[in-house]
């Protein structure tokens, strides 16, 4: 929302928006992303990892949003772990939170956002669920590597992170 008051009306056609706390990300798969979207004409476009359990090495995931999609393999939204029911938490696929979006649609949907959630904070994964409802183009570009998807937001996650950058 902040980034619409200096970007809108300027010659931007995509707007890549990452976490600032995941170090790990490799330069090709955001290139990969970026080059995905423009040939998919995609509005949305957001990248996705599959774990096989919440567990050892994946723990780092369990809090992550889950991938919400419909019988036809399409995405509709995305919860966040805090509003997820039970079922919910169970799905593998997470969200982490790499995304590219047709600029102009963001800026005419951005303040459609609403923070009427359990953390009473404005969810830019709910732009997911706009998109799906507009019937606009959501792509998915799945990562391989957990250590590209790794958040750091505690002291054991950043030992893990040190470890993966002095290897």
């Amino acid at each position: 929302m902040c980034a619409k008051k200096v970007l809108q009306g300027k010659d931007v056609e995509n707007i890549l928006v990452l976490p600032g706390d995941h170090p790990l990300i490799n330069s090709d798969t955001l290139k990969n992303l970026i080059k995905i979207h423009n040939q998919e004409k995609a509005t949305v476009s957001l990248s996705t990892f599959r774990v096989p359990y919440f567990e050892n090495k994946y723990k780092c995931f369990q809090h992550s949003g889950r991938i919400i999609r419909n019988e036809k393999g399409e995405i509709q939204k995305i919860v966040e772990y805090k509003d997820a029911t039970e079922e919910e938490k169970n799905i593998k696929e997470v969200n982490v939170s790499y995304y590219c979006f047709k600029a102009r649609w963001l800026w005419n949907n951005i303040d459609k956002l609403k923070n009427d959630n359990n953390a009473k904070e404005y969810y830019l994964t709910d732009i997911i669920k706009i998109a799906f409802e507009h019937k606009e183009k959501i792509i998915s570009v799945i990562i391989k590597n957990p250590t590209e998807c790794m958040g750091v937001n505690t002291d054991e996650e950043l030992k893990i992170a040190e470890k993966y950058l002095s290897d």
